[in-house]
């Protein structure tokens, strides 16, 4: 039987400010300060206080065997800024982990943070990250207590994918240290860039990350968050299967950060006033490093902070019923920066966005990532979008939870979708390979014209898509 995946079950939190301890006031970095299972904790306006401990728990574990993940690293990330809240907690034998984070606490009722939203990052040897592309991670708020006594006990549990068609002996790691002087620099997306594929990591509040699943070769590690330039550490050499520790990246405090401006022009499907969001991805791994994202406000956006890199703009990336408009005759350009080469100023407008309406998803997959649906049967699965305007007919894909895809083709403007439904259509059922019960999949749809008269299209161009994260759903089991 199969886990279901792209899901993390529950979570347990446990907080509390009329806790006793040896004191009820303590001194901040003393290990002593507090009794057993309470963290001394400084409190805005007032006097450090000992309180039970906020932690994330769990357990991780192996999608298809569910045995437990032994020695997979879990670290807590802000949902808003992907920042790292906690140290990594290792799971132990039976795949259970522990993962301390801290709400800002103040004698300033505004100010007293009394919840928070937070989303895990997983990684463990011979396993598939998480979370991916397909398999989004939920949204977890925790909750505070006041109670020492009725402190909450959710717990949320995780399940990865086992890397296909590798040796895990073969596999090696780089480990390492985010910082700058004695400050660990938490938060910011460590990148180790193969001449075939690049592999990543969450540096830990302390600065602290380990990059997995590497194997043999040499890899240029990279750091990337707002408002930091690390100094690259290039022509890392695995051997198979060797674990490099030490690899540390260090801040240049001289490194050149850029700034993108731009803007958006909404063509069709929305009101004037609609704005929306505006990420820069990696071209390496498709992340988006912590602080690389805005809002437009009055149809502009302005990301500064940005460090060296490769990276793609994605526009209306969020769901807000926006889409980049896929048209050829309608693309920005560039869509892709290279900085320094792009902006050796420090800045670069990027030009205006064509921004257009979605295909809506309707069913699977209508939700926003955070909202978990009902899983959906395999047997006579259909697929259903509300139908776009002007379309001669739509393009189909389905892919699995690894990003492959098992069903049509990639969007092309000489070639006709190999999955296809009719023009005014609003369904097709699906006729691609069997899906396995308890996997995550994504189901992604484009509209297109003809430029000729001809059967199949020769000249086709796409006009409109659905959205990136809309159309994730999982098979029952």
């Amino acid at each position: 039987m199969r886990a279901t995946l792209g899901y993390i079950v529950s979570l347990a939190i446990g907080l509390s400010v009329n806790a006793c301890s040896k004191s009820d006031k303590c001194e901040l970095g003393e290990a002593d300060s507090c009794d057993s299972g309470l963290a001394c904790e400084a409190v805005e306006g007032g006097d450090a206080i000992c309180v039970p401990e906020t932690v994330v728990t769990g357990k991780v574990f192996d999608a298809e065997t569910l045995d437990a993940v032994a020695g997979a690293r879990v670290v807590v990330l802000d949902a808003d800024t992907n920042a790292a809240a906690s140290n990594v907690a290792l799971t132990d034998a039976q795949g259970n982990f522990r993962a301390r984070i801290q709400l800002r606490r103040s004698t300033e009722e505004g100010d007293d943070v009394k919840s928070g939203i937070y989303t895990l990052r997983v990684s463990a040897t011979a396993y598939q990250e998480f979370p991916s592309p397909i398999r989004q991670a939920v949204p977890l708020t925790v909750t505070r207590a006041d109670d020492k006594d009725e402190l909450p006990d959710n717990t949320r549990d995780v399940a990865l994918l086992a890397l296909a068609g590798v040796d895990p002996a073969t596999l090696g790691s780089i480990s390492g240290r985010a910082h700058q002087g004695d400050d660990g620099i938490g938060g910011a997306l460590i990148v180790a860039e193969g001449t075939g594929a690049s592999y990543s990591a969450i540096a830990d509040a302390t600065g602290d990350f380990s990059v997995l699943n590497l194997a043999p070769g040499s890899y240029a590690v990279k750091g990337y968050l707002a408002g930091v330039a690390f100094t690259p550490v290039n022509a890392v050499t695995l051997a198979s299967g060797e674990d490099k520790t030490g690899v540390d990246l260090v801040v240049d405090a001289a490194g050149q950060l850029f700034t993108l401006t731009g803007g958006i022009q909404i063509v069709n499907g929305q009101t004037s006033t609609t704005e929306t969001l505006i990420v820069l991805a990696l071209a390496s791994t498709r992340e988006v490093p912590a602080g690389l994202s805005a809002m437009t406000a009055g149809h502009v956006f302005t990301i500064a902070g940005i460090p060296p890199g490769s990276y793609d703009i994605l526009a209306s990336y969020n769901n807000d019923d926006l889409v980049i408009d896929p048209d050829p005759s309608q693309l920005p350009r560039p869509i892709r920066v290279n900085l320094p080469a792009d902006a050796p100023g420090g800045s670069l407008n990027v030009g205006q966005f064509k921004i257009t309406g979605d295909v809506k998803i309707m069913s699977p997959g209508a939700a926003t990532p955070g909202v978990v649906e009902e899983p959906v049967a395999a047997a006579g699965l259909t697929l259903n979008w509300d139908d776009d305007s002007g379309e001669d007919f739509y393009g189909i894909e389905v892919f699995d939870a690894f990003g492959e895809r098992i069903w049509g083709n990639a969007p092309s403007t000489t070639v006709e979708p190999t999955v296809k439904a009719a023009k005014n259509t609003s369904s097709l059922a699906y006729g691609g390979p069997v899906l396995a019960p308890g996997a995550t999949y994504q189901w992604r749809i484009t509209s297109y014209v003809c430029n000729v008269s001809a059967n199949p299209c020769t000249s086709l161009d796409p006009i409109s898509t659905s959205e990136n994260l809309r159309g994730i759903f999982v098979v029952a089991q």
